[in-house]
């Protein structure tokens, strides 16, 4: 999981380097690349499998499914593959709370009536 968290942060970097002023944004196909070997080789050791989808400004850069969605009958993940997620949206919950914090839009402290 440490792992998996780290991934998100980078990732989340590498597309923030990418930002451009431009209202369509055009991410380095390069870096695209690089996090598609990133996830790929925690595919092939056994430490994620599920799909992906990276956007930015509402633009889909990635998507794409890695790995198995049933490894019995190798049924493999896709980008429309449904997958439980568990308790996973909490940490970007807790992320997005932080960046409107930061930004003066909320107060951790404020109730979800506010």
């Amino acid at each position: 999981m440490k792992k998996l968290i780290l991934t998100f942060v980078i990732i989340s970097g590498l597309l923030a380097s990418c930002a451009q002023a431009d209202p369509v944004p055009t991410p380095d196909p390069a870096i695209i690349s690089r996090i598609d070997v990133l996830i790929t080789g925690y595919t092939e050791e056994g430490e994620f499998s599920g799909s992906v989808l990276i956007a930015e400004k509402g633009f889909v850069v990635l998507n794409k499914g890695y790995g198995f969605a049933d490894y019995e009958r190798e049924i493999l993940n896709t980008p429309h593959t449904q997958n439980s997620i568990g308790s996973v949206t909490k940490l970007f919950t807790c992320a997005a709370i932080r960046m409107e914090a930061d930004r003066g839009a909320l107060t951790q402290d404020d109730t979800l009536a506010q």
